[in-house]
């Protein structure tokens, strides 16, 4: 499926519009010949202005993508009509929009990456997912800042409420991404809250781990972990040239890696991951006994 085709998926997601755009206009400038020098003097445009169009890092409008395109003599209804919409959706301001000034630029790139996937692979060392945390485990884990200042109670309530709000948008939409997660077997017996807060996640996981497009598989004890290796996730997108993502999450700083060259490296450490993790069934299995052995 091509870039132009994809406009629907990126309605409101400003990050999955650019990515798409940036290839989409490169071909096509590619394909006339020009350089990004002659399209910002035939465009009275500025340099960067062009290369930050191409590299995603900015919008453009539906006047300027009707501009471009025709530069670029590309007149086919469809084809303009489909790349107009990616222009727009480009410049949306999605529901994470609001807490800006709560999150930092690369979670927020993330979030509109995650928003796009139609794959989602992720390993989790420390604590239970994001995307599959109760309420009471993500407000103990949103207050309980090991690195850096305590938030406030106001902060602790933002966050709580971006991630419901990312659950709700990921997991429950029309159609759901293929989630498949690895977690340590260590997240499973540590007491985030107090006991009961523990059991209802634990609950959680198990519903969570029955859904049809989830699978959650758990690293036992006995399977080892490489010292080196720390969380991550993997996105993929529904375009084939569209290369998949990785978000590493530290606790001084996140990191999105969009280098295709690193990502063989990533893929092949989750599959080792998933190889060694107890099968889906044997998973939901020991959750569901540690939840009952919780006193």
């Amino acid at each position: 499926m091509s870039d132009e085709k994809q406009a629907t998926a990126t309605s409101q997601n400003p990050v999955v519009g650019r990515r798409k755009l940036r290839a989409a206009l490169r071909r096509a400038r590619e394909a006339t010949g020009r350089t990004q020098d002659q399209v910002a003097d035939a465009m009275e445009w500025s340099l960067s202005k062009v290369i930050r169009i191409e590299s995603g890092s900015v919008g453009i409008s539906a006047n300027d993508m009707k501009a471009l395109l025709q530069l670029y003599r590309i007149v086919e209804p469809e084809r303009v009509a489909n790349l107009v919409d990616l222009a727009r959706a480009s410049r949306q301001r999605p529901w994470w929009t609001a807490h800006r000034e709560l999150l930092n630029e690369v979670y927020i790139h993330f979030l509109g990456l995650e928003a796009g996937a139609t794959r989602i692979q992720m390993f989790q060392m420390a604590a239970v997912p994001g995307l599959f945390q109760t309420e009471a485990y993500a407000r103990t884990t949103s207050n309980d800042f090991w690195v850096g200042n305590q938030p406030s109670p106001a902060e602790t309530d933002e966050r709580v409420t971006v991630r419901l709000t990312r659950q709700r948008e990921i997991l429950d939409r029309p159609d759901p991404a293929e989630l498949t997660a690895v977690i340590d077997e260590a997240v499973l017996h540590h007491v985030v809250g107090d006991v009961a807060a523990m059991r209802q996640q634990l609950a959680r996981l198990e519903e969570l781990g029955r859904r049809p497009t989830i699978s959650i598989q758990v690293l036992p004890f006995t399977a080892g972990v490489s010292p080196y290796l720390s969380s991550f996730v993997i996105l993929g997108f529904p375009d084939a040239e569209d290369t998949d993502v990785v978000y590493l999450e530290h606790a001084l700083a996140q990191v999105v890696i969009e280098d295709p060259r690193q990502m063989d490296s990533y893929q092949l450490a989750f599959k080792r991951l998933r190889d060694r993790a107890l099968p889906a069934d044997e998973s939901v299995e020991l959750i569901r006994r540690v939840a009952a052995g919780l006193r």
